[in-house]
């Protein structure tokens, strides 16, 4: 739940407001062609999706056909949340699955 005046024009005049009036526009059209956008070629990366995370739509959520080709694993924790594992020391077996 966000309010609807939370758009992108928000967020960069928030950032220009912290950091710097100079701050760079994002440019995720040219990051994407950079870094190979959903089509990730590398070595050994590795993501991590906890379905009850709310940050994980800021990262990839879905393997690709070729990934594991391309050296990018996938993996997913059924019940797990962003910081979880910092509330009991017991443990989880959902941490553990992954």
């Amino acid at each position: 739940m966000r309010s609807m005046a939370l758009k992108a024009d928000y967020w960069i005049d928030f950032c220009k407001d912290v950091f710097s009036k100079d701050i760079a526009l994002p440019a995720t059209d040219a990051t994407n062609a950079h870094y190979g956008g959903l089509d990730i070629v590398g070595e050994h990366i590795y993501f991590l999706t906890a379905d009850e995370d709310p940050w994980k739509y800021a990262g990839k959520r879905v393997a690709g056909d070729k990934d594991e080709k391309n050296g990018v694993w996938h993996i997913k924790c059924n019940g797990c949340a962003h910081c979880v594992d910092l509330h009991s020391e017991g443990g989880d077996d959902n941490l553990r699955q992954a």
